[in-house]
């Protein structure tokens, strides 16, 4: 199986992260591409070469379970916490 990360860079937008997989695709206002690792820090790179990291998470209905979303909105919206996505290796 085959996944695909994406984010959905849309302008004052706080909107969940996704997965598409088994044929299934993107949103059409999603991007797949430009995520680097700045050192073990998950960042996107936007067209002019500046990174980003402004991801948010929010808790469920489920105590101490979250959905990841990213913040493209820049105005740290009340209701959600600033993660850490990183890799651990």
């Amino acid at each position: 199986m085959f996944y695909i990360f994406y984010i959905r860079p849309t302008a004052d937008e706080v909107l969940p992260v996704g997965f598409t997989g088994n044929g299934v695709t993107a949103p059409d206002d999603a991007v797949t591409t430009n995520f680097i690792f700045y050192g073990t820090y998950l960042m996107w790179e936007y067209d002019d070469g500046s990174l980003s990291d402004s991801f948010r998470a929010k808790e469920t209905n489920v105590t101490g379970v979250y959905e990841l979303y990213y913040d493209f909105s820049n105005l740290y919206p009340s209701g959600y916490k600033t993660p850490v996505v990183k890799s651990s290796s």
